[in-house]
């Protein structure tokens, strides 16, 4: 079963890619995506993988990634019941 089948998403946000990796150990999704004329890239945990880590943690675990770009800048999230996101790679059109 996918751990990720019931990610919450915005109606107004427009999924461009969606896929699955590993994170040091830890499964995650990776999505590309379009908001009110900003696009971004998630990377979404489970909430009980990440459970403990603070944001600079987090970020670290985003970097090892190798995803976000070198001047990106974060957001978190950890309102979404079951998972964490870590937001980077922002673009205003």
């Amino acid at each position: 079963m996918d751990p990720f089948a019931n990610l919450p998403i915005d109606p107004d946000t427009r999924i461009i890619a969606n896929q699955s990796i590993e994170v040091e150990g830890r499964p995650a999704r990776v999505q590309v995506w379009v908001w009110d004329g900003i696009s971004a890239m998630s990377l979404i945990f489970l909430a009980e993988d990440v459970t403990g880590l603070n944001d600079d943690q987090l970020r670290d675990l985003a970097i090892a990634s190798g995803l976000p770009e070198a001047a990106s800048q974060f957001t978190f999230s950890r309102d979404s019941g079951d998972y964490c996101f870590v937001n980077f790679n922002f673009s205003y059109e």
